[in-house]
């Protein structure tokens, strides 16, 4: 639907942008079971769990792609966009992260 430049741009910035989206979930999500932040840092006052990061992280990528209108956004549809992306990677193709740097800036190369 996209003309040819558009599709890659948007490809591109789905890549980039999307799965550092992704990434922020999936650090969070690992963070979550794999470390505990020390007693001082969980005393500062705007202290977060990194469980309720990366359950607000996952929630939102969701919710941003229910509520936003591209002529709003414009550009930044791609974050959530991309970010899901990668969810729906991780269900069908889960060795996909493997292939990233080697099948650059296009996600759609990665699916079966």
């Amino acid at each position: 639907m996209l003309p040819r430049d558009d599709y890659k741009y948007f490809s591109f910035q789905c890549w980039k942008e999307g799965i550092a989206r992704y990434t922020d979930y999936q650090a969070a999500r690992l963070a979550a079971t794999k470390y505990r932040a020390s007693q001082e840092f969980r005393a500062l006052k705007d202290y977060r769990s990194f469980a309720d990061v990366a359950e607000t992280t996952y929630e939102g990528i969701f919710q941003q792609l229910l509520t936003q209108k591209l002529g709003e956004s414009k550009r930044e549809v791609v974050y959530s966009f991309g970010a899901a992306e990668g969810l729906l990677l991780d269900k069908i193709n889960p060795r996909w992260r493997s292939r990233y740097f080697v099948e650059k800036f296009d996600l759609g190369k990665l699916f079966p």
